[in-house]
């Protein structure tokens, strides 16, 4: 998830740093080349949110009924067509990363084709999408399931699938949950091993001006947040489809890592920040350009525009660290590229490599403080300017999202300690490597004690509960800062060496997998080498021990 729910805590955070950067052009929007000093940073201030119920659900039919197809069509494994170019993903990683392409090789190919209206009354995105889909589990499967995120209470637009074909051939899917699952029936099941093609055509509406949950599907002030703005597959895990229905805490999107090849038309004077890497761009004579890129393996494909964006570039290491802001935001932008391109080359350092050759912050009008998506992430235009060093902090944290949600997956409304405490811990390393060891206990304090110890006795919960259990500002005081200090406390009971060693560990052997809590849990218990079973049950699985 990100550090949204922290700007529920209304805790009062301090943060002290003068760092400098040096940024360099790269590629996809118009770039600037700048330098980047951030200043001495204060306590941000206190907002809250207000979930929206979920819509009642149902299930129904797409209307009208399409002919039966005039063929069985073959679901059994071919060669793979030329359509499906997973060579062409590597065009978005680095030289390290294009060797999980093959590893890959049968994670789910998504090509959509997408063009973006952003003209009164309402802005709309006409799509069309063809998926390969391979079954990787034992048992067949006689339907996939794609889940229509927009259509939750909590996005505030619509997603209507128009037509569905498996193979080529017309079928009628159902819709259910609310309209948030979209079931597509097969002719025959999938064996396991099989691969299946599907095409879906589908008009996406997007909401101007919302006020609702996260904010992160909104056209607003000229910035457009479009995050899941397709139909997604649904995740197939150990107990099958995952279909629950949307919990309005918390985040919302649960997917699997998969390769996405988009072709976007948008009108000429539109900036577009990208999950991926563009690879070619072409003008029209209608006034459009449209652009194509390639994401790499990534667990979700997320887009913003605005025609007022101005972009400034800075290297980490092989990364193109990118900041799209607005013009009155200049100074703010440069120096959060600056915290994100330090923020990457800590992480790399101390988790493992980053797989991607780009990474995009972007000021956004989402009403959460930040909003991770694969290889960028939305930061709250309102924390453009702050002087308290929460905009900092927001950036670590959403930073170490790619490792802790993009890299490494888990179910964010079932399992949302998993990302959220270890993303809120990774924070705190990022300033301690930035300020130094003798500063951890400061920002320790700030970040994780302190809202922490603002829980009352009974409010004192497990941190790995249903997100639903959770009120704000419960829900940040428990999964992110609770949750955070069991990995505190695990590195004080391994020591850096081995803590580090197991984290590095934990990320090879999860790449763009996808974790439970009792299999994190279990990873610690088993691997640690020293007992930490009452750091398990004290920080995790307990309820309060306090008095």
């Amino acid at each position: 998830m990100t550090t949204k729910a922290a700007l529920f805590v209304g805790a009062a955070l301090l943060a002290a740093a003068v760092w400098s950067c040096q940024p360099q052009p790269s590629t996809l929007t118009p770039t600037a080349t700048s330098s980047t000093t951030a200043t001495p940073l204060p306590p941000p201030a206190t907002a809250t949110h207000s979930p929206t119920p979920l819509p009642p659900t149902a299930t129904r039919t797409l209307s009208p009924t399409p002919e039966p197809p005039t063929a069985t069509p073959s679901l059994t494994p071919t060669p793979t067509p030329d359509w499906v170019d997973l060579a062409g993903q590597c065009a978005a990683l680095t030289v390290a990363g294009c060797a999980d392409v093959e590893r890959l090789a049968r994670a789910p190919f998504y090509e959509i084709t997408a063009r973006v209206n952003l003209a009164p009354p309402q802005p709309v995105i006409d799509g069309q999408q063809r998926v390969r889909y391979w079954n990787r589990s034992d048992q067949p499967m006689p339907e996939i399931y794609f889940r229509l995120y927009p259509n939750d209470a909590t996005y505030g637009g619509t997603l209507e699938v128009t037509s569905v074909r498996v193979d080529g051939a017309l079928v009628a899917p159902r819709l259910s949950v609310g309209d948030t699952v979209l079931a597509v029936p097969l002719p025959q099941p999938l064996p396991p091993g099989g691969q299946v093609d599907l095409t879906l055509e589908f008009r996406t509406t997007v909401p101007l001006d919302s006020e609702i949950h996260y904010q992160i599907f909104t056209y607003t002030r000229e910035m457009a947040a479009l995050a899941n703005f397709y139909p997604a597959l649904a995740v197939y895990d150990g107990e099958g489809w995952d279909l629950d229905p949307i919990l309005p805490q918390g985040d919302v999107a649960y997917v699997e890592a998969a390769f996405h090849r988009l072709t976007l038309t948008a009108p000429s004077g539109v900036v577009v920040a990208a999950s991926g890497t563009e690879v070619a761009r072409q003008g029209h004579a209608d006034g459009t350009v449209t652009y194509t890129l390639v994401s790499g393996p990534s667990r979700d494909l997320g887009l913003a525009l605005s025609p007022r964006y101005q972009v400034a570039t800075q290297m980490a290491g092989e990364v193109a660290v990118r900041s799209f802001y607005l013009p009155e935001d200049e100074e703010a932008g440069r120096k959060l590229l600056g915290h994100a391109a330090d923020a990457l080359a800590i992480y790399e350092r101390r988790f493992g490599p980053y797989p991607y050759n780009e990474f995009d912050v972007v000021e956004s009008p989402i009403g959460a403080g930040g909003m991770e998506l694969p290889g960028m992430t939305l930061i709250q235009d309102e924390q453009y300017g702050r002087t308290d060093g929460y905009d900092e902090f927001l950036v670590a944290h959403e930073v170490a999202h790619q490792w802790w949600y993009n890299l490494v997956g888990n179910d964010p409304q079932e399992h949302a300690w998993v990302d959220e405490g270890l993303t809120n811990y990774s924070a705190i390393v990022y300033f301690e490597d930035r300020e130094g060891r003798s500063q951890e206990g400061r920002t320790l304090s700030w970040y994780l004690r302190d809202p922490y110890g603002r829980l009352e006795p009974e409010q004192d919960l497990p941190a790995n509960l249903l997100v639903d259990a959770y009120v704000d500002p419960i829900y940040y005081r428990v999964v992110y800062a609770k949750a955070g200090l069991f990995f505190h406390e695990l590195r004080q009971r391994l020591g850096d060496e081995a803590y580090f060693r197991l984290l590095r560990q934990y990320v090879a052997e999860n790449r763009y997998g996808i974790v439970t809590s009792p299999q994190v849990l279990d990873y610690w218990i088993s691997q640690a080498g020293v007992d930490v079973t009452d750091l398990v049950e004290r920080w995790i699985t307990g309820g309060s021990l306090r008095e």
